[in-house]
């Protein structure tokens, strides 16, 4: 049976913090781990860097439940945001006309990936 996945896509503005995007992820996708006291002690966490820095490290917490999340560059300053399931990675970006960019970050040495 073929994995199917229905893309949604956030905006948040880019001063808004990873708090915002959390909040705003989960309403759009209802994945349960995006409202577990474990997120909200990351958001706290990382809430003194700058928001850009802030999405990459929520995009290593994200990838440990098997998803990716992606910025859709849409020219403009907001942060288009979505998930794309891991498994379903390689054929987004095949099928995909948008420039993306995956955020995360490796949580030991802080490097981009």
């Amino acid at each position: 049976m073929e994995e199917k996945q229905k893309i949604k896509m956030i905006h948040i503005d880019w001063k808004q913090n990873a708090g915002d995007a959390v909040f705003n992820l989960y309403d759009a996708y209802k994945y349960k781990f995006l409202e577990s006291s474990e997120i909200d002690e990351i958001c706290k966490t990382i809430s003194y860097y700058q928001p850009a820095e802030q999405l990459k490290f929520l995009g290593a917490y994200i990838a440990k439940y098997g998803y990716f999340l992606y910025e859709i560059d849409t020219d403009s300053d907001e942060f288009c945001l979505c998930l794309i399931k891991d498994s379903l990675e390689e054929e987004f970006l095949r099928n995909t006309k948008l420039k993306v960019k995956k955020l995360y970050t490796d949580k030991k040495s802080g490097r981009e990936k």
